[in-house]
This record gives C-alpha cells, sequence and structure tokens, in this order.
C-alpha cells in the first residue's frame, strides 16, 4: 500500500486541503499577537498626539507675556491617523521668585486602548532673563 506523499504525479487534492487547514489553524494561534500590536502602534500614536499638543502649549505660552498667563482647563480634538481624539488639556501657572518666572505645567489627559486615561506631563519656566 503506497503512502500519501509516494504519489510520482504530485499532491492529491486532501494533501493540500490538509496543508491548508493545518497551515490555517497555526496562524489563527498569531492573530492575538497581531492585534496586540495594532493596539501598541494605536497608543504609541496617541501618546505622540498628546506629546505635541503639550509641547506646542508650552510654545505658545512662552511666547505670550508672562504677566498674561493663567491656569486653565480645556479639552481639545485631534486626528490621529484621521481619527478624532479628544484630549484634556490641563494648565497650570504658579509665580516663582517675586512673579519674576512663571513655572507652567502642561497636563494632556488621553484615553488608552485598554480603556485607562493616562497624562502626559510637562513643564516650562517663562519669563526674566531665564534661558533654558
Amino acid at each position: 500500500m503506497p503512502f500519501l506523499w509516494d504519489n510520482p504525479l504530485g499532491f492529491t487534492l486532501i494533501e493540500a486541503l490538509i496543508a491548508i487547514l493545518i497551515l490555517s489553524i497555526m496562524l489563527m494561534g498569531l492573530i492575538p499577537a497581531f492585534v496586540r500590536m495594532y493596539k501598541i502602534n494605536h497608543d504609541i500614536e496617541i501618546r505622540e498626539a498628546a506629546r505635541d499638543l503639550a509641547y506646542s502649549t508650552l510654545e505658545e505660552i512662552r511666547s505670550t507675556a508672562s504677566g498674561s498667563i493663567a491656569s486653565n482647563s480645556t479639552s481639545v480634538i485631534r486626528y490621529v491617523k484621521n481619527v478624532p481624539v479628544f484630549f484634556g488639556l490641563n494648565v497650570t501657572a504658579s509665580n516663582l521668585y517675586n512673579g519674576e518666572i512663571v513655572r507652567v505645567d502642561v497636563r494632556v489627559y488621553y484615553w488608552s486602548s485598554d480603556g485607562t486615561i493616562r497624562p502626559f506631563n510637562a513643564t516650562a519656566l517663562v519669563g526674566g532673563n531665564v534661558q533654558f
């Protein structure tokens, strides 16, 4: 009785179907890894957008006079890969050295793919003759 792989004409249809079935079962085990990689990549892109928002806010604050800086909170919509993402923006200003220097803390809140709220923090000193 000849074995299935001893056929001189090549693979039979049954052998091809079995090979496809085994390959598809193996690939189904990799699907969760691809989904997790997609979520991690999406979280990184949202964190980069939060970072850009925080740094652009600090740049706007640096370009204003230090006496007009006030603490505030607002929400901002930015698009990440053509998808709107909501960010919470919290700016806290505190006077240092009798008001000559203002410490500005910017905190941006965003939702991660696992459903938790994560912050991104940035700080700058504004005013006086300080060069940082």
